[in-house]
């Protein structure tokens, strides 16, 4: 063996160590999503978090061909022909089934939101089995047509990067599909994001003129604005790149890599913006035992009533009438049920007021379950 060839062998050596810890770490990610929401199950009541954990699943399943992938680059061994047409086809589907799920989780999100104005939905059953049925019609009939060698993907240890079995200059109707496919789904996504995006600006500014932006308006944007980027670059580049530079090894592994990262992407931006998950997986790598969730049926957004905020706007110093009309005294507890006086405070009036309009539009937040 040659100077050369024994230095590519060690750089491809490289790029499999590099995969499999890619693979490795997003796998610990999606490991602690399950265990979260094995821990957290009244989570799962709601359809949100349904869709979040199958794009956690799907996304696992991805992590499991890359690993494979980055073992065969390591050995410089090819993946045995039955067991790649296998991990290939589920590679390709799960990175499909992920796409469709994001557009349910976008359309549950956006009904959520705009639930005034659409048609009601009195039984949301049916839509739900509707759903299930095309997730799972769709995910079979695509892992059954990427196992015919025709339309299947193969890892090339060559260049390190699995790749549909097919001429580069002319590309199979598959890939074309999923060229069209990807880009239609994620566009659509990402209009819809935008217009919640503004309605939840809008009315944050109807109830706090001074207050446009939050916190949280800012990790919805960079959430939806990242995935959509991300995956629309990959996709432009999958087609592109290789005309555009000379260096197929490189812009194989560049790709491919990027493919891995955007496979465990979803489940990492997750943990990140999503505060229910965040505090957890915060709870579990710290070992501190907090208690997080109250891990029981009953609501998870806490809403004060009207008669909270009056005890709490009259606490320290007067009595707010409020619900039954209970007074709030400098002691907070143990007040007497009071009859509330004939005039009330403007600026105390004004406070509740004030009070009861933020935790409006924070339930509306809270509602929605994801930032």
């Amino acid at each position: 063996m040659s100077g050369k060839d024994s230095n590519l062998l060690d750089f491809k050596k490289i790029v499999g160590i590099i995969y499999i810890g890619t693979s490795t770490i997003s796998i610990v990610f999606q490991i602690l999503i399950f265990y979260i929401f094995y821990k957290k199950k009244f989570l799962l009541q709601n359809t949100v978090y349904k869709l979040i954990l199958l794009l956690s699943i799907f996304e696992f399943l991805s992590e499991i061909s890359h690993f494979s992938s980055g073992i065969s680059s390591i050995l410089n061994r090819s993946i045995p022909i039955f067991l790649e047409r296998f991990l290939g086809s589920l590679l390709q589907t799960s990175f499909m089934l992920t796409i469709l799920t994001t557009f349910f989780l976008t359309l549950n999100r956006f009904y959520i939101f705009f639930r005034n104005i659409l048609p009601e939905i009195n039984n949301l059953l049916p839509i739900k089995i509707i759903t299930i049925i095309i997730t799972i019609a769709f995910g079979i009939s695509l892992f059954v047509t990427y196992l015919f060698h025709e339309y299947g993907l193969q890892y090339n240890i060559d260049i390190c990067s699995w790749h549909y079995i097919m001429d580069q200059v002319d590309p199979i109707p598959i890939f074309k599909f999923e060229y069209i496919y990807t880009l239609t789904i994620l566009t659509i996504c990402f209009v819809f994001y935008i217009v919640i995006f503004l309605k939840i600006s809008s009315q944050r500014f109807i109830n706090n003129k001074s207050r446009i932006f939050s916190s949280s308006d800012i990790r919805i944007l960079i959430h939806i604005i990242f995935i959509f980027l991300f995956i629309l670059i990959l996709e432009t580049l999958w087609w592109y790149l290789r005309l555009w530079f000379d260096d197929f090894l490189l812009t194989s592994i560049i790709l491919n890599y990027a493919w891995i990262v955007s496979s465990g992407m979803n489940t990492i931006l997750n943990i990140i913006f999503i505060s229910q998950i965040f505090n957890e997986f915060l709870r579990i790598i710290t070992c501190q035992n907090f208690k997080v969730f109250k891990n029981d049926n009953k609501s998870r957004i806490k809403i004060l009533t009207v008669k909270n905020i009056s005890e709490k706007a009259g606490a320290g110093g007067g009595q707010a009438g409020a619900g039954g009309g209970q007074a709030g005294g400098g002691g907070g507890g143990g007040a007497h049920p009071q009859p509330s006086p004939p005039d009330e405070d403007p600026n105390k009036k004004a406070l509740v007021d004030a009070a009861r309009a933020k935790i409006i539009a924070e339930a509306v937040m809270n509602f929605i379950v994801m930032y």
